[in-house]
């Protein structure tokens, strides 16, 4: 596939929320730095010295389990990724300055983005038209309308129209429950729907 980097800009969140509160009029501390497109890596990973740039707080220290040997991670508070117009907020697992910084696959799915591989490029999901879709996988918040269908047999379906945060933006999800007669709930199928 090739490397492909991504040039995006990561601010400190908990600044941009003490800005807001209008408890300091400082601006939040921010970099412009790039990260490796790593769609085998779940998360964003930074650099230590990015971290402390940002002044991220350390939020715990995980142990993990690795082909060479046991080693610790340490996960950072959350900051805002922007990307090509795209923004979300993740938080942060910190990698030495020898590895570079990582952008896994939830903030790529999450921001909508897909890499291209015969450009080796980030390009926005072509199967969204240039819209930025958020797909979601069963409900999440209050559901404002609920409407339930049931299908003799086996499925029972529940649908939502939701309200997400950032106000004006609502999102449909369908939740299809499927069942085997006589043994009661199996799991469930959620079909996608988008914002």
């Amino acid at each position: 596939m090739g490397r492909v980097i991504a040039k995006m800009q990561v601010t400190n969140l908990r600044d941009m929320f003490v800005q807001e509160e209008k408890v300091r009029a400082e601006a939040p501390r921010m970099l412009n730095v790039e990260a490796l497109v790593d769609t085998g890596a779940t998360g964003l990973a930074l650099q230590r010295s990015v971290i402390r740039a940002l002044g991220l707080n350390k939020q715990e220290t995980r142990r993990l389990s690795t082909v060479a040997d046991p080693a610790s991670l340490n996960r950072y508070e959350p900051v805002r990724v922007d990307l090509m117009g795209r923004h979300g907020e993740f938080g942060v697992i910190e990698l030495p300055e020898t590895v570079p910084n990582r952008l896994g696959q939830i903030p790529l799915e999450e921001m909508d983005f897909v890499v291209d591989l015969k450009g080796r490029r980030l390009i926005p999901n072509p199967e969204h038209g240039g819209e930025w879709i958020l797909e979601l996988y069963g409900a999440m918040g209050m559901p404002r309308k609920p409407q339930r269908r049931r299908t003799p047999g086996i499925r029972e379906s529940c649908g939502y129209e939701l309200d997400l945060p950032g106000g004006g933006r609502r999102a449909q999800v369908k939740v299809v429950l499927n069942s085997s007669p006589g043994t009661g709930f199996t799991g469930h199928r959620p079909e996608p729907h988008t914002v």
